[in-house]
C-alpha cells in the first residue's frame, strides 16, 4: 500500500496528488510546544507501507527542514516500509559548492536527509543539477521542460518574442524555451557584487522592439529579475513577461514586482503562497509530481 502525508500549507497540495493517484491521504498532529520545538504524532501504524510526504523547505526554511525530518523518524518508527520525500523547492539548493571556510550546504542537506531514514528523492528544477551527486539515496530532479506545456499555451501567441536569461547560470532553460516556441534567446551579463545583490551590464544581441520573455529558476529578492527588466526595457524592449520555477519571494519581493515594468509572472506553486494581483499567475505542477511519484512507488 501506498500513502501520502502533507502538512501545513502542503495539506491541500498533497491531498490533490492523492486524487490524482488514487491512493490514502492520511493526517498528521504537528503542534508546538511552549520551547517552540516540534511534536509530531502520526494517528495510525504504518506498516510495510510507501509513504509519501509532501513538503517544501521553503520560508521558514530550518523550521520546514526539521519537520519533515521528524516527519520521517515518526514514519519510519511507525513502521514504514519506505519513505519517498517530495521537495518541490528544496531550501539551501543554492549553497551548492565548496567554498573555503564555508559549508557546502546542499552535500551537508543531503547527508542528513539520508541520515534520517529517506530512501528517495523528487524536487524540481535544482539550482544546480549538479547537486544530485551528493546524495547517496535515489533523487529525480524533474526538469524545468516538463513545466513549459503549463504555460506555452499562454504565451505562444505573443508576437515578435524573445526569451531572456537573466544570466549565464539560465542559459540552458533559455535555450529550451527559446527551441520550444520557435523563437530566439538572448542572455545578460551579471556581476554578483555580494549576497542578494547584483549589477546588470550587457545583452548578447539586440532586443529593441521584442517582447521580452524572461527565464529563471528563482525569484528571491527580485534584484535580478527587475534589473535584468529595466536592463531590458531602457535597451528598446516593448515588453517584459517573466517565468520562475520557484517564488521564495523575501524583502517585500511581491511588492516590488508590482511596481515592476514586468507586465507578467508565470510562477510554478513549488511554494504554496496565493496572490492578490492579476500581475501574477500560478502555474500548477501537481500533475507533474504525481507522474513523477508513479515512477518510484
Amino acid at each position: 500500500m501506498v500513502k501520502i502525508i502533507g502538512s501545513g500549507k502542503y495539506k491541500k497540495f498533497s491531498k490533490d496528488i492523492a486524487c490524482i493517484l488514487n491512493i490514502d491521504y492520511i493526517n498528521v498532529i504537528i503542534n508546538k510546544f511552549s520551547g517552540n520545538e516540534f511534536h509530531i504524532k502520526l494517528k495510525s501504524y504504518l506498516y510495510d507501507e510507501q509513504v509519501i510526504i509532501i513538503q517544501s523547505t521553503c520560508n521558514p526554511v530550518n523550521d520546514n527542514l526539521l519537520k519533515l525530518l521528524l516527519l520521517v523518524d515518526s514514519i519510519k518508527l511507525s513502521g514504514a516500509r519506505k519513505v519517498i520525500s517530495v521537495i518541490p523547492y528544496f531550501g539551501y539548493s543554492r549553497q551548492n559548492q565548496y567554498n573555503p571556510l564555508e559549508p557546502c550546504s546542499m552535500k551537508v542537506i543531503a547527508k542528513i536527509l539520508k541520515t534520517a531514514g529517506i530512501d528517495h528523492v523528487i524536487t524540481l528544477d535544482l539550482h544546480s543539477k549538479e547537486s544530485k551527486e551528493y546524495f547517496e539515496i535515489g533523487i529525480e530532479n524533474l526538469d524545468i521542460e516538463l513545466l513549459f506545456p503549463l504555460f506555452i499555451n499562454k504565451i505562444n501567441n505573443i508576437s515578435n518574442k524573445i526569451i531572456v536569461s537573466p544570466d549565464k547560470g539560465s542559459i540552458n532553460r533559455a535555450q529550451s524555451l527559446a527551441k520550444a516556441l520557435y523563437c530566439d534567446f538572448v542572455f545578460l551579463n551579471k556581476i554578483r557584487t555580494e549576497k542578494n545583490t547584483c549589477n546588470m551590464y550587457d545583452i548578447s544581441s539586440s532586443i529593441k522592439g521584442k517582447n521580452c520573455i524572461i527565464i529563471d529558476d528563482i525569484i528571491d529578492t527580485g534584484e535580478t529579475i527587475i534589473k535584468a527588466s529595466n536592463l531590458l526595457m531602457n535597451n528598446g524592449a516593448k515588453s517584459i513577461q517573466v517565468i520562475a520555477t520557484h517564488a521564495v519571494f523575501s524583502r517585500k519581493t511581491e511588492q516590488k514586482l508590482i511596481s515592476s515594468c514586468i507586465e507578467k509572472l508565470f510562477l510554478a506553486n513549488t511554494i504554496q503562497r496565493k496572490f492578490n494581483n492579476p500581475k501574477f499567475y500560478t502555474l500548477n505542477i501537481t500533475s507533474i509530481l504525481a507522474d513523477a511519484i508513479k515512477l518510484v512507488i
